[in-house]
């Protein structure tokens, strides 16, 4: 996925959990994660992803941004 293509889909997901509310925000972002993990062919790049995002969370605020970049050679 090309940059552009990565800022529309994360623009597109921010409107989303806007409309959805705070307090239905995770039940979305479950539903998302769900959906993605799904279309994936090997377990290996989904625990990856989950597991550099976990990593990313916990260093929230100390060294930027905590948004996973994603492996240009995974759909």
């Amino acid at each position: 996925m090309q940059a552009e293509d990565l800022d529309l889909a994360y623009t597109r997901l921010c409107e989303a959990m806007g409309r959805a509310g705070e307090a239905r925000t995770p039940l979305l972002l479950a539903m998302v994660c769900l959906g993605l993990m799904s279309r994936q062919d090997a377990l290996a790049p989904v625990l990856a992803l989950i597991d550099e995002a976990e990593a990313h969370s916990r260093q929230q605020g100390t060294q930027g941004s905590t948004k996973p970049t994603p492996d240009q050679d995974t759909p």
